[in-house]
């Protein structure tokens, strides 16, 4: 009696998930908003302590300047994800502490 011979199921090996795009375009244009805004507000900061940024040499002046500039871009990225998480977090929760469906 022959046995009839399985067949290899063509399954495509790298199967990816879904993309959700407004989702990541919403992530990148958040963290772009903080860092320009860390940015910028980091530049104030120097320039309220008279530091001279664009002095063209790198001084220690110009140097704490645009270390001012990094933190502050950093900052802001980092205040950016933080307010992100936030933002998911209170969109996925139950309006009403009563209303987490618990019997």
């Amino acid at each position: 009696m022959n046995k009839p011979m399985n067949k290899p199921v063509n399954k495509p090996m790298n199967k990816r998930a879904p993309v959700n795009l407004r989702s990541l375009l919403f992530d990148g244009l958040a963290d772009a908003a903080g860092c320009l805004a860390g940015a910028l507000l980091g530049l104030g900061m120097g320039q309220l302590m008279g530091l001279d940024l664009p002095a063209g040499s790198f001084s220690n002046s110009s140097l704490i300047g645009i270390a001012l500039i990094v933190a502050g871009a950093s900052f802001g990225v980092r205040l950016a994800r933080h307010w992100r998480g936030r933002f998911r977090s209170a969109a996925v929760a139950p309006a009403h502490p009563d209303a987490g469906g618990k019997g």
